[in-house]
């Protein structure tokens, strides 16, 4: 960060240099600091520009902007929906605290929006109906328990598949590739998982617990899902499904 230096008081040579005199020869207690291009606070980040609220000018009221928690999910058909509330079941009762996931809201993120301006949300439904004819359809076996950031100090528990797929990162990386022209702040983590549970208190290890019979989740389509903070929890609402490519069965969408 750049930090102006306290003049010498009397500017004598070997010292820091003096500083601006005002009319009258004297010291001015103001000192000027030339702005330094692109310089700005090394504690904060940059928000991409479109995301980012213009700062108010003199005189000026800010106009108020509705703004919404959005994300881009894979959702559950009922025999996934089954497996995860058993491993959750048998997680809670090793006595493992949690805030557990309300079975309604499971899903499988693909791309994490974060809060985005209500104006842009027709431009990543946009962006979203560009992509998806690129999209092919795949399966993510849930047949591991794990932690995030792992499972000896869990702040997160999840199911998901105990070995990578590689094309559920492929089919995160076109997606977020295409969303980037909107330069949102989009996470980067693309380990497919079902969140069961957000650890209450100091995080820990996980325990073991027998696992649920293995079940393929097949992801065929995608939802922009928005979060909305209710007195009860979270609640997920669908603003829009997309089948991928291949998927013509309306009785596969959840909505309908």
């Amino acid at each position: 960060m750049f930090r102006a230096q306290r003049p010498s008081m009397d500017g004598r040579a070997g010292g820091k240099a003096a500083g601006p005199r005002n009319a009258r020869g004297a010291m001015s207690s103001t000192l000027h600091v030339p702005a330094i291009p692109g310089d700005r606070p090394e504690s904060g980040v940059k928000a991409p520009m479109r995301n980012r609220p213009r700062p108010d000018l003199p005189g000026e009221r800010r106009e108020i902007v509705a703004r919404r928690r959005l994300f881009v999910a894979a959702g559950l058909d009922d025999a996934t929906r089954a497996t995860c509330a058993i491993a959750a079941q048998r997680l809670r009762a090793t006595g493992w605290t949690g805030r557990w996931v309300d079975p309604a809201n499971y899903h499988v993120t693909v791309a994490f929006l974060g809060s985005v301006d209500e104006d842009l949300v027709d431009d990543v439904l946009g962006v979203l109906r560009s992509v998806v004819p690129q999209l092919r359809a795949l399966d993510v076996p849930l047949d591991a328990l794990g932690g995030f950031p792992n499972a000896r100090r869990a702040r997160v528990a999840w199911l998901g598949p105990s070995e990578p797929i590689a094309e559920f990162t492929e089919l995160c990386r076109l997606v977020r590739v295409a969303l980037s022209e909107l330069e949102l702040p989009i996470d980067q983590h693309a380990e497919p998982h079902v969140t069961l549970a957000r650890a209450v208190g100091l995080a820990g290890e996980l325990p073991w617990i027998e696992p649920p019979p293995a079940t393929l989740l097949r992801v065929d389509a995608l939802t922009l899902c928005a979060s909305v903070t209710a007195p009860g929890g979270a609640r997920y609402d669908a603003l829009e499904w997309m089948p991928l490519p291949g998927v013509e069965d309306d009785a596969a969408n959840p909505s309908a």
